[in-house]
């Protein structure tokens, strides 16, 4: 590869030859050769230059005069008996051969009356097909030597113009022949040239003097890769504005003629799509061309490839908008393609089923902006792909139990990925997708938004009984712990009351795993004395109070659970210490143990039903009449 610009071509080029797809494989070697240019664009502003093309135009024109070298070798091949190849090695003798088979009996054809003479004697082939195949196949030499070989027959004056011509094509010229040069061609076109009987004299003058632009030559130019072949050797520089009008063929006018007045409809786009897209690039239209082709539905991985491309080699003009049309006008009025948009939709029928293969293609999307203004196109594009497949280990990796990420699909991309899983961490929390969000964050190491994620879900289900291994509150104990453990053996980034928050609501959970199990109503009373948010004396409620105050609000948000429950479980100690009592004898030791324990049971919950009264918290109704009811019971 010549260089890394346009190394994506040339990659995209080998894999199609592999395949069995001729008219695939002509348009990667078509833009292969025009990117053998000497001073290829950064960017798609130098493209427009006259000068890159020019030389563009100049590779297009190579590329058809070898692809027409190989197809006259091809019929000379299959005919060595007809064409009597023979002599000399070369493209004079292969044309020689191939006029043998085209033209045979030239002297006698009824529908073409040849000019001048023929090459080599009477018996020879005509000398204008012999100079114009010599030229249409890139080989300005042997046209120049037939000129001279000729001259008694042709001129000294076009063995001169064939000379120049040659001359400057070899010194790879932007502007061609001199406009005096170009001016004495013209005039001998228009005075005796034009009015000739020979087609290909006519050809072979318009072509190396760039005049009557109009003329199609439909008698030499049979396929269409030949009229673009004589098109593209008559355009001239914008600046050759004083030759005449119908001598005048620029870059624009061409354009304008293939896709405006010809357009898909002559050129048989829907029977023949990669002919017509060839002719688009020919005339370095890749925007309108890309526009085409993926109009088709069984090319359109073809145009993605070809945008991607063009793209990566600094030709294409991309439109920043990827909510605008696939074809657009840019501020200056130049050609804009909608690559993002492209991709964007060709990915999308494959990105939920193969995430892997998306992100190769979205990965081309990082130069876009993201309509949300903040990422790139790119990030956007990956963030909604893991949230719409949840491949998450897959893609992002994961945690391992010592604190390190297994590096995912992600990984293979030079990029933060740090920042990237951050930004689908947020997406999936502005989503709804709160659980995801907290293991993003953790994946992120994050800690502070991963415990005021997990924080807020705790809080919903921290007063909820326990249900089966895979409910809601079950699994965020489990990532609770997880993280917990792993906080406390590598250490942490969260901020001192977001993990206070974490930690008292993992014991709540604890708390109410407790008050709900059968038998544990001891474990609970212990884990809530132990939590110390409720005072279970008089004495304490000033402090609890004090305390609550200083609590988040994903733990206010429990209190009333956690009073009932607190009651309830002292209800249940008052009724169990009332049974004790009434089968126990009065007046023992054992019975006074009994009274004394039910006075400290009311005493607890009087506490209860004061601190409840005094907490800044505005509680349900049902909560404060079902407290009092049940201290009422204890009385």
């Amino acid at each position: 590869m010549s260089g890394l610009q346009h190394s994506l071509v040339h990659a995209f080029r080998d894999i199609a030859e592999k395949f069995n797809d001729k008219d695939v494989l002509d348009c990667w070697r078509l833009l292969a050769q025009m990117l053998e240019i000497r001073n290829l664009p950064s960017n798609c502003r130098e493209r427009r230059s006259e000068a890159v093309q020019m030389a563009l135009l100049r590779e297009a024109r190579s590329f058809l005069e070898k692809r027409y070298r190989d197809f006259i070798m091809q019929s000379v091949s299959g005919n060595l008996l007809r064409a009597e190849l023979g002599g000399r090695p070369g493209t004079f003798q292969l044309v020689k051969s191939y006029l043998k088979l085209k033209y045979p009996g030239a002297a006698a054809n009824s529908q073409i009356r040849f000019e001048d003479g023929c090459v080599g004697g009477s018996d020879g082939p005509p000398v204008w097909p012999m100079i114009y195949y010599c030229m249409r196949c890139g080989d300005l030499e042997s046209a120049v030597r037939i000129a001279t070989q000729m001259q008694s027959t042709l001129g000294d004056q076009f063995a001169t113009f064939m000379q120049e011509y040659g001359a400057c094509r070899g010194e790879d010229s932007r502007t061609g022949l001199p406009q005096s040069m170009l001016d004495r061609i013209r005039t001998q076109y228009r005075k005796s040239v034009r009015s000739s009987s020979d087609p290909f004299k006519k050809a072979v003058y318009c072509v190396i003097g760039c005049c009557d632009s109009s003329n199609s030559h439909p008698e030499v130019a049979v396929k269409t890769d030949d009229y673009m072949w004589i098109k593209l050797s008559q355009v001239q520089p914008r600046n050759l504005s004083h030759s005449r009008s119908d001598d005048q063929l620029t870059l624009a006018q061409l354009q304008s003629i293939l896709l405006d007045e010809y357009g898909e409809l002559h050129f048989q786009a829907a029977q023949m799509p990669l002919l017509y897209f060839r002719v688009l690039l020919l005339s370095l239209q890749f925007e309108a061309a890309l526009e085409f082709l993926s109009r088709v539905e069984q090319h359109r991985s073809h145009a993605v490839h070809f945008a991607v491309a063009l793209h990566d080699a600094g030709l294409l003009n991309a439109s920043a908008n990827i909510q605008g049309p696939l074809l657009d006008r840019d501020r200056d009025d130049n050609p804009c393609f909608n690559l993002a948009q492209l991709v964007v939709r060709y990915t999308h029928k494959f990105a939920a089923t193969d995430p892997r293969e998306a992100l190769e293609y979205y990965f081309l999307l990082n130069e876009f902006a993201s309509p949300r203004g903040k990422v790139n196109l790119f990030v956007q594009s990956f963030s909604e792909l893991v949230l719409e497949t949840r491949e998450f280990e897959t893609l992002l990796g994961r945690l391992e139990p010592d604190g390190s990420r297994r590096p995912g699909c992600i990984d293979r991309f030079k990029t933060d990925v740090g920042n990237i899983i951050d930004v689908v961490a947020a997406d999936a929390e502005a989503n709804g997708l709160f659980e995801d969000a907290v293991r993003l964050y953790d994946l992120a190491q994050r800690d502070d938004d991963t415990l005021r994620t997990l924080n807020g879900l705790l809080s919903q289900v921290v007063a909820t009984p326990p249900g089966g291994d895979q409910s809601k509150r079950n699994r965020l104990k489990g990532l609770a712990r997880a993280i917990a453990t792993r906080f406390k053996s590598r250490g942490h980034s969260a901020t001192k009351h977001r993990l206070s928050t974490f930690y008292i609501l993992a014991d709540l959970m604890d708390f109410f795993d407790s008050y709900y199990a059968a038998g544990g109503r001891q474990a609970a009373l212990g884990a809530l004395r132990g939590l110390e948010l409720l005072p279970l004396a008089a004495e304490n409620v000033e402090e609890r109070l004090a305390t609550f105050r200083q609590l988040s609000d994903e733990i206010r948000h429990n209190l009333p659970d956690i009073l009932l429950a607190a009651m309830n479980l002292l209800y249940g100690c008052y009724k169990e210490a009332k049974c004790a009592l009434q089968s126990s004898i009065r007046g023992t030791n054992n019975s006074s143990a009994i009274l004394k324990r039910l006075d400290d049971l009311r005493g607890q919950a009087r506490a209860l039903i004061l601190f409840a009264g005094l907490v800044p918290y505005r509680m349900p109704g049902d909560t404060n009449a079902r407290l009092v009811q049940l201290e009422a019971l204890m009385n």
